[in-house]
Order: C-alpha cells, then sequence, then structure tokens
C-alpha cells in the first residue's frame, strides 16, 4: 500500500496499521495527546526496540575473512561477497584490498598482486577471467 499525503496524522494512523502483536500492543497503549508528529511517532518507536536492531555487517568482517585451506577460488568469492554486499558506506577499493588479503597464496593470489585491481568491477573481471581458465584446464 503507498500513501501519498503531507498530512503526518495520516502517516501515523498508516503506521499504526503496519504493526503487529506486541508492537501494536505498544502503541495502543501510548496515552492520549503523546503523539504530535511522525518524527515523535518514529523516535519513540525507535527508542521502544531498538534492542532489537539487527547489527550490520562492518568492514571489520572482511578484513577477519580467509580463504579456506579446501575452500574453492569459486566459493569463497561467493562466500566473500555475499558479506561484501552487506556493508554499508565503505570505499570499494578497501573491499578489494580487504579480498587480495583474504586469498590464500596461490595462482589467482599471484596474478592479483601482480597488478592490483582498481575496483570491484576490475576485480570481478579479473576473477571471472581466471575462474573460466581453471574451471576449463580441470575438464
Amino acid at each position: 500500500m503507498a500513501v501519498y499525503s503531507p498530512d503526518e496524522l495520516v502517516w501515523c494512523r498508516v503506521f499504526s496499521l503496519s504493526l503487529k502483536e506486541e508492537a501494536l500492543d505498544w502503541f495502543h497503549s501510548l496515552l492520549p495527546a503523546t503523539i504530535d508528529s511522525f518524527t515523535t511517532l518514529r523516535q519513540m518507536f525507535s527508542q521502544q526496540y531498538a534492542s532489537n536492531k539487527v547489527p550490520g555487517v562492518t568492514y571489520t568482517a572482511l578484513v577477519r575473512m580467509r580463504q579456506g585451506r579446501d575452500e574453492s577460488l569459486r566459493a569463497f568469492i561467493y562466500r566473500f561477497n555475499r558479506t561484501a554486499r552487506q556493508v554499508r558506506n565503505v570505499d570499494q577499493r578497501l573491499i578489494v584490498g580487504a579480498l587480495t588479503a583474504a586469498l590464500r597464496p596461490g595462482p589467482f593470489f599471484d596474478y592479483l598482486h601482480a597488478e592490483e585491481p582498481q575496483s570491484m568491477e576490475e576485480l570481478q573481471d579479473r576473477l571471472a577471467s581466471f575462474i573460466r581458465v581453471e574451471e576449463g584446464r580441470a575438464h
């Protein structure tokens, strides 16, 4: 449902329609005239449920990642990319650096360190080419 209204009273009423169970009980327990704007409602709701907020993935999680001894390059890159997509507000060059540091020594490690990629796009292109060659050799 989309609601287009400049009236904050409408926003507050629509917000209450999105609540269920405990959150709806909390909303109905608010004293009359407690909410004077949608901003107030948002702040009160955030304070009430701040402990339920799932912490985001930080850059530190990427820096701590390492390719497992028996983990294929494809499997590691999949795992790394899944984590990297969850990290917010980080320079792509830092992600490239974290990935190159996380690789175990081997042909791809050497290939990357010979000329480090400058962007995630360049890294992904080089990775795809390398995996195609490696998987072609295996067959």
